[in-house]
């Protein structure tokens, strides 16, 4: 999966309009930091994000979030643990212009919004489109469902015992 922080205009709209968001190349590995908005549980050395009262800024202004960039070819690909690794630094570090952060900073709403909208066009991807499409709006549902995780204070683990 490719994910850029950068808005990409390029890319043509889907469905219902904006995908996933995310960050840049750095791997990671482990079975799961812990960083919680609200400065929850740690795991695996990572720190946990910054505070805000009532968890994250939902007063945060609206801030672009790019979509995962198509399939990557012959390129390398991330696992979802490295991917939970690289996104759970990036809103630990608070990394300026991350449009993880920003997104993050919106709050468990609108994360919520975001996961039932890629939901639905992994659906109709699905049932309309051809399977590269499908794959492209998967990795979005799962950059989403990280995002998720991350608001909440989850590790991989947290989830993983439940599979």
């Amino acid at each position: 999966m490719v994910f850029s922080d950068a808005p990409d205009a390029s890319r043509p709209p889907v469905t219902s309009g904006a995908g996933g968001a995310g960050g840049g190349d750095s791997r990671g590995g482990g079975s799961g930091p812990v960083v919680s908005p609200a400065g929850g549980a740690q795991h695996d050395g990572l720190p946990a994000a910054p505070a805000t009262p009532g968890g994250p800024a939902a007063s945060s202004p609206s801030v672009g979030v790019a979509s995962p960039g198509a399939g990557r070819v012959g390129a390398e690909r991330k696992t979802f643990d490295e991917l939970f690794v690289e996104l759970a630094g990036k809103w630990r570090d608070r990394v300026p212009g991350s449009g993880t952060v920003a997104a993050l900073d919106q709050g468990v709403h609108h994360l919520g919004k975001k996961l039932v909208e890629e939901a639905a066009e992994t659906w109709m991807a699905a049932e309309h489109e051809s399977r590269d499409r499908a794959a492209e709006e998967l990795s979005q549902l799962l950059y989403w469902s990280q995002l998720m995780m991350i608001s909440l204070g989850l590790s991989l683990e947290d989830v993983y015992s439940h599979l």
